[in-house]
């Protein structure tokens, strides 16, 4: 479904590098596995969510058995914010700094884009 949603918009998901976990919950990375698996993409999250996300959702506060609450487990390439460390992806002239911001859960964090400007001598 997700492969498919994706060409149905016109994108080619192969040409997916990273995908960016804000908080490991299922509804938000349910699907990282799968896109890993499938385009070779790396996966970015902040430190506090890296053992929720490669763990499935074990231990998280909804963990209960309730069916759905998990999720594939998938590894964490690369940690944006270690230690309240500001860290960030640079993707074809876009700018991703991660900020942490307080959410549902421990590590909860989001991304925010900016374009940047090359000049002819950089």
């Amino acid at each position: 479904m997700i492969e498919a949603s994706i060409r149905k918009l016109g994108f080619n998901p192969m040409n997916i590098k990273w995908v960016l976990a804000g908080h490991s919950h299922v509804d938000h990375v349910g699907g990282h596995a799968y896109i890993k698996k499938l385009t070779g993409a790396q996966v970015a999250v902040a430190a506090q969510e890296v053992s929720m996300l490669e763990s499935g959702g074990k231990g998280q506060f909804n963990d209960d058995g309730v069916p759905g609450f998990g999720w594939e487990p998938v590894k964490a390439d690369r940690i944006l914010i270690a230690a309240n460390l500001i860290q960030s992806l640079r993707l074809a002239g876009t700018h991703l700094a991660s900020r942490q911001t307080p959410q549902s859960n421990i590590g909860g964090s989001y991304a925010k884009a900016e374009a940047e400007r090359y000049s002819a001598t950089s």
